[in-house]
């Protein structure tokens, strides 16, 4: 874990099964009706879906550590050619953290960045970060498809 007064990044592997990514990267594939388009990414919202309580529930045990819950997470899939520019995550006035879980890593390129280091994609490893006052991104997809469940957390208290 690096900790800071402005940083907060824990890097846990083998959150998720193999056996739970490939469940969760199926998923996204036969759903893709449901979902949107954003950014050239294809994003299924599934923070409302009673299916996803187990995900919901190892999240939220996770983020007890740090004094937060569950905002909202989604199912996004990363097609070759999509990327994130530097950013931070503003996706509301309650949201403390953010996490991202690769669900695969046989793809080239995709990387999360931040400012002075890159975290290389693991399939069932979770990244749980300060993404409000930390700029991150994502280096374009080279080849192949880069799957991640994306989540925001908020206060206990909220």
């Amino acid at each position: 874990m690096l900790n800071s007064n402005m940083f907060t990044l824990t890097i846990e592997d083998n959150f998720l099964s193999k056996d739970y990514c490939t469940f969760l990267m199926n998923y996204i594939e036969e759903n893709q009706n449901v979902a949107c388009e954003f950014s050239s990414r294809t994003v299924l919202n599934i923070t409302k879906n009673i299916g996803f309580s187990e995900l919901k529930d190892m999240l939220n045990i996770f983020a007890r550590k740090y004094n937060s819950k569950i905002e909202w997470f989604e199912l996004v899939k990363w097609p070759k050619g999509a990327k994130h520019d530097y950013h931070i995550d503003i996706s509301s006035s309650k949201t403390i953290f953010s996490s991202i879980i690769y669900l695969n890593d046989n793809f080239l390129g995709g990387e999360t960045v931040f400012e002075d280091f890159t975290i290389t994609p693991k399939q069932g490893r979770l990244l749980f970060f300060d993404g409000i006052n930390n700029y991150h991104g994502v280096k374009e997809v080279i080849s192949d498809i880069r799957y991640v469940v994306a989540a925001w957390f908020e206060r206990l208290d909220s």
